[in-house]
């Protein structure tokens, strides 16, 4: 049989170590985190250097470059890139 005393420092050191478990999680999850956006900006620099060699802008260029262009009420074009949520999540 264990003492109360014994019991409570038994306890004190669990909630130490998990918190220390919990603390490791998080660092491992915001890593994998990184670790993804990492691999979506080697990506785009893999993508964007393909454009920097071309002489002539193909059909098939813009449709990877170019998610979709709208016309607001004004008559201006706004265009949104396929790598724009890729730029801004990093940012």
């Amino acid at each position: 049989m264990i003492t109360k005393d014994e019991y409570n420092e038994s306890v004190a050191k669990t909630r130490i170590e998990i918190d220390s478990l919990e603390h490791e999680k998080t660092s491992l999850e915001d890593s994998l985190n990184n670790s993804n956006d990492t691999d979506k900006l080697t990506y785009l620099k893999t993508e964007l250097e393909k454009f920097l060699e071309f002489n002539t802008l193909t059909k098939e260029m813009l449709n990877l470059l170019v998610e979709k262009i709208e016309v607001n009420k004004n008559g201006e074009p706004v265009i949104y890139y396929r790598f724009a949520p890729v730029f801004e999540a990093v940012i």
